[in-house]
C-alpha cells in the first residue's frame, strides 16, 4: 500500500480520443458560461442549455480566470511557440522565411501545407484544416515530439476561433504565452 493507504499504481487508459482537455462550465450562473473551451463547443452546448456565454477571461486577458488550465502558460513545450494567423499563403510564406533564416525550428502545419517545407522530422502535419479533430488529438503529443527533437522554436499554423477552433486556439494561446502573429 502507498503512503496514503492507496495502491501505488498508474492506470494506462490508452490514447485520448479527443486530445485536448474537457470543456469546463460554470453552471452556477445564468446563462451558463464556458470557463475553458474543449471538445464540446458553445454551439453544441446551446442545444442543451439554450444561451451559453464565454467567460470574460476567455475574451479579456485582464480578467481573472475561474478554471484550472486558463492561467498563464499551460501545457507548454520547452521550446518557444509562435502561432501564425491570417491568409494561409501569407502565413506559410512567413513561416518558410523564418524557418530558412533560423536553425532548429519545428513546424506544425496542416496536411495541405506540409509540402511547402523540406521533408524533416521537425515538420508535423496537424491533419486537415477542414476537420480539426486530428489537430486536437495530436497537439500536445506534437509538442512533446518537438521537445524530443530539442527544437528551440515551434512555428504553428493557427485556426479560426470558431467552434472547435476556439478550444484549439485557447490551448495554442496558452502554450505560446499569447505569442500570436497576425499576417495580413
Amino acid at each position: 500500500l502507498g503512503a496514503y493507504g492507496g495502491i501505488e499504481a498508474i492506470l494506462d487508459g490508452g490514447d485520448s480520443k479527443i486530445g485536448i482537455e474537457s470543456t469546463v462550465l460554470d453552471l452556477s450562473v445564468s446563462p451558463v458560461k464556458i470557463l475553458r473551451p474543449g471538445y464540446y463547443t458553445q454551439e453544441i452546448l446551446e442545444e442543451y442549455f439554450g444561451q451559453v456565454d464565454l467567460d470574460l477571461a476567455l475574451k479579456d486577458k485582464d480578467q481573472t480566470p475561474k478554471s484550472p488550465g486558463q492561467k498563464y502558460k499551460h501545457y507548454s513545450p520547452r521550446a518557444k511557440v509562435v502561432v501564425f494567423m491570417g491568409d494561409d499563403g501569407k502565413v506559410i510564406n512567413e513561416m518558410k522565411k523564418i524557418s530558412q533564416d533560423k536553425e532548429n525550428i519545428g513546424i506544425m502545419v496542416f496536411e495541405d501545407q506540409v509540402h511547402n517545407f523540406p521533408a524533416s522530422e521537425k515538420v508535423i502535419s496537424m491533419g486537415s484544416k477542414n476537420d480539426l479533430s486530428e489537430m486536437a488529438h495530436i497537439l500536445f503529443e506534437s509538442f512533446r515530439k518537438m521537445d524530443d527533437k530539442k527544437v528551440e522554436t515551434i512555428l504553428v499554423q493557427g485556426v479560426e476561433e470558431k467552434g472547435f477552433g476556439l478550444s484549439i486556439m485557447n490551448r495554442l494561446n496558452k502554450a505560446a504565452g499569447n505569442n500570436i502573429k497576425y499576417i495580413i
